[in-house]
Formats: structure tokens, C-alpha cells, sequence
């Protein structure tokens, strides 16, 4: 389903480009189905949001993930949460990858091997089968 929901939000962007939530959200469908280059892309709409709206700054903690620079993902995600008054669901999701990204942050501060490459990749779908099992 996450094809299709893809689809429709792209469609619904072409119609309404200033629909910032559904071009967050179409960007992590990507970034979780491995299309890193269209989620940076389709995210790339909401860098005229600036520094201090959430939305920028779970994408920037996003990519950053995925480039497994976990102190800045820890950073920024911290940062959006802390703004971030209008969506308690998408705090809940971005509180459970900031809780893996510092936990491997502190795995690489303490010089223990934080796993292969792209460890930040891995995160990002067990976000979403976490997510899926809570509504089970």
C-alpha cells in the first residue's frame, strides 16, 4: 500500500505544492522504501520553511539518519520535537528514531562498533514494522 499512498500524495501535491504535512510524509514513504534521492527531492519543498518549523527539521534529522551522522539526526529531531505542537503523532514516531539514533550515537562515542554502514537505513524500517505492530 505504500506505492499507492505514494501516488495519491504526489498527485495531491501536484494539485496543492503548499501542502507541507502530505510532502513530509510523502518524503518518508520514500526515504523508508530505500528512495533516499526522492525523499531529499520531494523534501526539498520545505527548506523554504526555515530553521525553526518542525517539518524542516525532522526531514534534515531524517537525512542525516540515513547517512548514519547520528549526532546531527539527534540534534535536529530533538529540535522539531521540541516545536512541534501540531502533530503529536509524528512526535511519537520521531521520539522512536531519536531513541535509536542515540542509542547509536553512544555506541560510537563509546568506540564500540555501531554495525555496518547505513545503519540509519535499518532504522527507518523498523520504525515503520514497530508502527504497524502497535496497531495490531
Amino acid at each position: 500500500m505504500y506505492d499507492k499512498a505514494a501516488e495519491e500524495m504526489a498527485h495531491a501535491l501536484e494539485l496543492e505544492p503548499d501542502l507541507t504535512s502530505a510532502r513530509f510524509q510523502l518524503g518518508l514513504l520514500y526515504l523508508t522504501s530505500g528512495r533516499v534521492k526522492e525523499a531529499g527531492s520531494v523534501w526539498a519543498g520545505l527548506d523554504e520553511l526555515g530553521a525553526e518549523n518542525p517539518l524542516f527539521l525532522f526531514k534534515k534529522g531524517m537525512l542525516h539518519l540515513v547517512e548514519d551522522e547520528f549526532a546531527l539526526c539527534v540534534e535536529a529531531l530533538r529540535a522539531g520535537i521540541e516545536l512541534n505542537s501540531f502533530n503529536e503523532d509524528l512526535n511519537i514516531d520521531m521520539r522512536r528514531v531519536l531513541v535509536d539514533a542515540e542509542k547509536a550515537m553512544t555506541k560510537g562515542m563509546d568506540g564500540a562498533d555501531v554495525g555496518p554502514a547505513n545503519g540509519g537505513k535499518r532504522m527507518l524500517l523498523s520504525l515503520y514494522e514497530c508502527h504497524e505492530n502497535d496497531e495490531s
